[in-house]
Formats: C-alpha cells, sequence, structure tokens
C-alpha cells in the first residue's frame, strides 16, 4: 500500500492497474476478463501515476539494445554455438543457440521488461 493517502476507488483501480500489468495476456483480454473497458485502465495508471500511487514506468528508449550480433552457427560435436547475441543497454546479454522465431521475441522482451 502507498504510504500517501487512497481512496476506495483508487484503490480498486490501482489493484487492477497492477493486476492487468501482472496478467499473462493483455490489457485487453485482462480488461474483458474483468468487466472493465481498456481505456480506463490506462486512464487510471496515468492517473494514479501522477499522483504517486503507482510507480512510473521506465519509458523504453528507441536504443535499448547496443549490438544485435548474428553469428554464424559452427557445431562442435552434438552441441551448436551460439547463432545471436543481444545486448541490452543494462549489460545484460542474451544468448540464442537455436534460430529465433519472430513470433517469440515480443514475450521474450515482455519477460525482460518484468525484471
Amino acid at each position: 500500500m502507498p504510504s500517501k493517502s487512497i481512496t476506495k476507488r483508487q484503490q480498486f483501480w490501482r489493484d487492477h492497474v497492477l493486476a492487468a500489468a501482472a496478467y499473462e495476456g493483455s490489457i485487453v483480454k485482462y480488461a474483458k476478463a474483468h468487466s472493465l473497458k481498456t481505456k480506463d485502465i490506462y486512464q487510471w495508471k496515468t492517473a494514479l501515476t501522477k499522483r504517486g500511487l503507482l510507480p512510473a514506468d521506465k519509458a523504453p528508449a528507441s536504443n535499448d539494445f547496443i549490438a544485435v550480433q548474428p553469428v554464424v552457427p559452427v557445431a562442435i560435436g552434438d552441441q551448436t554455438e551460439m547463432t545471436c547475441r543481444l545486448t541490452l543497454t543494462c549489460g545484460v546479454v542474451l544468448e540464442f543457440f537455436a534460430p529465433l522465431d519472430s513470433a517469440v521475441l515480443p514475450t521474450l522482451f515482455a519477460a525482460i521488461q518484468r525484471n
């Protein structure tokens, strides 16, 4: 619970905004599952953040990646060397040992942002 005083209505929407953010599906699916309007979730998220009742999201910069380095796979016995390395600005390095499927990337990036 935030240290600032919060009304029951603000608490109701704060709970939904936080639950929607943690929801495995989309905000649209969360809203539909809880009979809410997607627009209301976004509006309350903005309002509660401005009031200091929610932490501000760090907006992703257009240069969140330092480098993407494709690597030619090299087989060593039954193992294959990595095929791609992504380096994030925070210093995290992701190395992939199988070809990347573009359908998996949004899920991967969402998981990274949550942590």
